[in-house]
């Protein structure tokens, strides 16, 4: 399955009844995975589990080879690969096309890649210099946005409707100020207080996990933040707004434990999560919200559907191994069309062979 490697800095992060909020925003839903999470995972076929399904190998050359993938997005026919501060264009049959943009200095590049946003047709790559930097899908350079200069502000959502941002700041120091910042340019329009305080174990280890903070993919505006329990919406007055609560209970992974490790335990690939869960956003298809563990070697998909009212903790299998995936190797949706067609998972091969992108429908 695939992994992600840690540095002293990390950078990549059952039934319930829809219940009422006692203030004056409407009604969010509870999913509670606590009473699933301590028994077994419900092990289930990808073929059963969904009602069509494609693999898509992708064509690599000398120029492209794909070793760490951060981000899929596919839109309409168009396949962007997000990997090794690179932007690899595909059609939606695998086929290599080109680059967008390239790491450097020279104008029209970006200095690194902390991220990437699509709104409607531009590519926002989320440089190192409080900036973004655009491209649309021909890869044509169209110029720098610049933000508010509010350090580690790396993660952010799209307001609907609007020409602003929510950024959120990834708390490196356990001592941010600042939470989330909305913005317009360089101008912040609000600023929502952080008002947890951490204490690092060692001064020598200060690291986060990124995205702390991921909106969701897909067609429903929301985001969550990886150690907080709560989705939220944006409402047309800019506050946050509870789309959803995430119930786990004991088996939820606590922020504090980023902040609790030594040095000499990072060096043994110390797991902060404990064995515990920490659930990031991946978006909502069709009524059903998805969510992964933020430990992308976690096996299991994690979701609830709203119409139903009832939260999943599945183990879904491929069907086959024809494209030789690691055994056992599972389906766990991590992206999701920008369509909302798709729900889409990566494979690479034990046998060396090109990354595998899975689509899936339900």
């Amino acid at each position: 399955m695939k992994t992600w490697i840690l540095f002293f800095c990390l950078f990549f992060a059952s039934c319930c009844n829809r219940q009422t909020q006692s203030s004056d925003h409407e009604d969010f839903y509870r999913i509670d995975f606590r009473p699933l999470v301590k028994n077994k995972a419900q092990e289930i076929g990808l073929n059963e589990w969904s009602t069509n399904l494609r693999y898509v190998q992708l064509e690599t050359n000398d120029s492209i080879r794909i070793e760490s993938i951060k981000r899929i997005i596919l839109n309409d026919e168009k396949l962007l690969v997000i990997h090794s501060d690179r932007l690899s264009l595909f059609d939606k049959e695998g086929k290599y096309l080109y680059e967008i943009g390239k790491k450097g200095d020279k104008d029209g590049e970006y200095k690194r890649m902390n991220g990437v946003i699509l709104r409607n047709d531009t590519l926002f790559v989320v440089d190192g210099n409080y900036d973004f930097t655009r491209y649309n899908w021909q890869g044509e350079y169209l110029g720098k946005l610049f933000c508010p200069r509010i350090r580690h502000t790396l993660n952010f959502f799209l307001i609907p409707n609007t020409d602003l941002f929510l950024g959120h700041v990834d708390n490196h120091t356990g001592k941010k100020e600042v939470r989330f910042v909305f913005f317009r340019d360089t101008a912040a329009i609000k600023i929502v207080p952080n008002l947890d305080k951490y204490e690092p174990a060692s001064l020598e280890v200060a690291y986060s996990a990124p995205p702390e903070m991921k909106a969701f993919d897909g067609l429903v505006p929301a985001f969550k933040e990886v150690f907080n329990d709560t989705i939220y919406q944006v409402d047309e007055h800019l506050n946050l707004v509870p789309y959803a609560v995430v119930e786990l209970g004991k088996f939820k992974a606590t922020k504090e434990a980023m902040f609790a490790c030594t040095a000499e335990q990072l060096m043994k690939k110390w797991d902060f999560f404990n064995g515990k869960i920490a659930l990031a956003a991946i978006g909502e298809k069709d009524g059903i919200i998805y969510l992964a563990h933020h430990d992308v070697t976690d096996p299991y998909t994690y979701s609830y559907d709203k119409n139903a009212r009832q939260a999943f903790y599945q183990k879904v299998f491929y069907p086959d191994n024809s494209y030789e995936f690691k055994e056992g190797s599972t389906f766990v949706p991590h992206f999701i069309s920008t369509d909302g067609k798709y729900l889409i998972d990566y494979e690479i091969p034990e046998n060396g062979n090109n990354p595998v992108v899975v689509l899936v429908e339900r």
